[in-house]
């Protein structure tokens, strides 16, 4: 759970968007059977958009962490024309398989994709950097941060995918140096207002589901 990846391999039907993420997050049924779509890159661009103000396009992302909400954002942000990507994960066999099946995606879209190891611990972000966190670390509050504190010693913006908790320790740590930090509820909200969309082929109010799962939140 979730089997994102498992409903890829069996379904007779994938969205272009979805093929080159290798998951799934949405089916849709019709007669021939069901279609797979992914809707989280969707949903981070217009989190991203709406609480940081700041467009993949042209923007020098680094992306930390390269499992499966890793690569629905390395796909995002090529699809989106971001000018350079860089990844860091601590597993290298992991990241050189993302680096490789993003491969003909980056030399179509003539943008550098490089990877990092979260190991080497010399890397400090330049000022206004855009920032996406898709690790699972920070989820709890005792963890620990992916990169020193010392990496984000410059104002940069980070989009924290992480909703819960709605402040994770790499926010902080962003905003004690004057830097802007977002979580990822608003990442939720439109990846599952685009997957209304498609089963209801009717445009779904996003804002009112913003509110319901701020509401919910709260109440947890």
């Amino acid at each position: 759970v979730p089997h994102k990846t498992i409903a890829f391999d069996i379904i007779s039907e994938i969205d272009p968007a979805a093929q080159q993420i290798g998951a799934v997050n949405t089916l849709k049924r019709l007669a021939a059977g069901y279609t797979g779509y992914n809707t989280d890159g969707y949903g981070m661009e217009n989190g991203i958009k709406e609480e940081l103000n700041q467009s993949l396009s042209e923007s020098d992302v680094y992306l930390l962490g390269a499992g499966g909400a890793g690569r629905a954002a390395a796909v995002q942000c090529l699809y989106s024309h971001c000018s350079r990507l860089t990844i860091f994960n601590r597993n290298q066999a992991r990241l050189q398989t993302l680096l490789s099946d993003l491969a003909p995606l980056s030399k179509a879209q003539d943008i550098e994709v490089i990877g990092r190891s979260t190991e080497k611990t010399d890397f400090t972000f330049p000022e206004n950097a855009l920032v996406i966190n898709s690790a699972s670390l920070g989820l709890k509050t005792e963890d620990p941060l992916i990169l020193p504190a010392s990496s984000f010693s410059t104002p940069i913006k980070l989009f924290d995918m992480i909703y819960n908790p709605p402040r994770t320790r790499l926010m902080e740590t962003v905003e004690a140096v004057g830097g802007g930090a977002a979580n990822g509820l608003s990442m939720l909200v439109h990846q599952g207002a685009k997957a209304l969309e498609i089963w209801s082929d009717s445009e779904v109010p996003s804002d009112t589901m913003q509110q319901a799962a701020i509401a919910a939140l709260n109440n947890s």
